[in-house]
């Protein structure tokens, strides 16, 4: 395959464009849904194809082809030859790229267990043991719902300054969804593991008990108080502490939100942003998570990027384009969801670090707060730095100790007044919330985390 992509680009660059660059898929994948017991998705997927992106003066083409033949190829490079050269006089913003050194590797993201020698009568049967088990935890338990979803096979990324990279790719998900009932009163408990690797993350004792897990959340939160609303001092747990990071100012962090001037972070580079406790990193190198990747959709080397250090603004996320926009060096950040989507900005694992109080001892100090764990729903607003989360479940800290259970929590607040109102960091670091992050009309695998957080002022909206 190298010699044949390497003429297709040879054969780009014969046009005098500045940039040719390819991105071929060779995947499959499994889909498997069961609502209320009953299966509802059953689904094999193939995605191959080849994009092919093409840069002059500032503008790029893009076309692309499920067909891996020279002709089909070349064709789409002829077609996003065209388009590129379609845009430049209307472009107000024109820049030359700044391309890093090229790459050439070979990498695979390693399963013990291959999912294509996994059966699908056997993947189903652990779907349906989910809801299974889900439903039999308690007669409360009204609906569920289970999906389950595997990735494999070979993604490659091609330029014309030399880089060729071939990345093999293994993800699994299972998640579950429990809603228990009494009365007029209905909870949603939710469960989740996901992770890069083979069918081995479905196998462990976490992963059997997801159905378990979500129904016993769902059903203990019957019998909790409705949430307070107002002003408190509020502990957020490692998966909300993730959720807060990743939604409320990773999203303010990607370069192409700040060029697009959408983001409260805009011109604040070196500046403080948040309390000298918070230092927020952005890490797709973390193996085995559900954000890792060895390298971006555009062949970048994938690193850890620091972009708060005690407080203060040290980075942004970016692609080949935002760099060279930014005059600054690409940092492995752009990703695509499928050969069919050209490459944005995207998070990996986004996390603030741990500090190093226990969580008993934190909680001791606390006289009154709320200690609100993970998150069913959100909104965010990057550009005017505000936010909402509706948390999962929350508890009442009184005089030290946790005591009434809470239901129906939501938080909000402006993103930077948060961010310097942390006063508390524990040492029990977890990256663990692993999810699909929606941007562009395509989604990327993301996990975020952090250690538990107290923060001074919160505003607490209940029913």
């Amino acid at each position: 395959m190298k010699d044949l992509l390497e003429s297709v680009i040879e054969y780009g660059t014969s046009f005098g464009v500045e940039f040719v660059d390819m991105r071929v898929q060779d995947t499959t994948g499994t889909t498997i849904r069961v609502v209320d017991g009953k299966t509802k998705q059953l689904m094999n997927s193939h995605n191959k194809g080849a994009g092919i992106r093409v840069f002059i003066d500032g503008s790029w083409g893009f076309s692309c082809t499920n067909n891996l033949d020279e002709e089909s190829l070349k064709k789409a490079t002829k077609t996003a030859v065209k388009m590129a050269r379609a845009t430049p006089k209307k472009l107000k913003t024109k820049f030359k790229l700044n391309l890093p050194k090229p790459t050439i590797a070979s990498v695979e993201i390693p399963a013990k267990k291959r999912i294509t020698e996994t059966p699908i009568d056997e993947k189903v049967r652990y779907v349906l043991a989910l809801d299974k088990s889900a439903n039999e935890s308690s007669q409360k338990i009204v609906n569920t719902n289970e999906r389950y979803s595997d990735e494999t096979g070979l993604l490659v990324v091609c330029n014309s300054d030399g880089t060729y990279v071939e990345t093999k790719v293994n993800y699994v998900a299972a998640t579950v969804s429990a809603y228990a009932q009494e009365g007029d009163i209905r909870q949603e408990g939710y469960a989740v593991e996901a992770g890069t690797g083979g069918y081995e993350l479905v196998e462990t004792e976490v992963a059997r008990k997801l159905g378990e897990t979500a129904a016993e959340k769902a059903v203990r939160l019957l019998k909790a108080k409705p949430a307070p609303a107002g002003k408190f001092v509020a502990v957020l747990d490692q998966r909300l502490t993730g959720v807060f990071i990743h939604e409320a100012f990773g999203h303010a962090c990607e370069a192409d939100t700040i060029l697009a001037g959408a983001s409260i972070l805009e011109g604040k580079i070196g500046e403080s942003v948040g309390s000298e406790a918070v230092t927020v990193v952005d890490d797709p190198t973390l193996r085995g998570s559900y954000g890792y990747f060895p390298y971006d959709s555009e062949g970048t080397l994938a690193r850890r990027k620091v972009l708060v250090k005690k407080g203060v603004l040290g980075e942004f996320m970016h692609s080949l384009e935002t760099s060279s926009r930014m005059n600054t060096e690409p940092n492995g950040s752009a990703r695509a969801e499928t050969y069919q989507n050209l490459p944005v900005v995207r998070m990996s694992n986004t996390y603030i670090e741990p500090g190093d109080w226990a969580f008993e001892e934190m909680i001791e100090d606390t006289r009154k707060g709320i200690y609100v764990k993970g998150s069913l729903y959100g909104y965010v607003d990057s550009a005017k730095g505000q936010f909402m989360f509706k948390a999962e479940e929350a508890y009442l800290i009184e005089k030290g100790e946790l005591t009434s259970l809470l239901r129906e929590a939501a938080i909000s607040g402006l993103i930077l007044e948060v961010l310097g109102n942390i006063d508390v960091l524990c040492k029990d670091f977890l990256v663990g919330d692993p999810g699909r992050c929606g941007k562009s009309l395509q989604g990327a695998r993301v996990d975020d985390g952090g250690p538990h957080i107290r923060v001074r002022e919160m505003v607490f909206g209940g029913m």
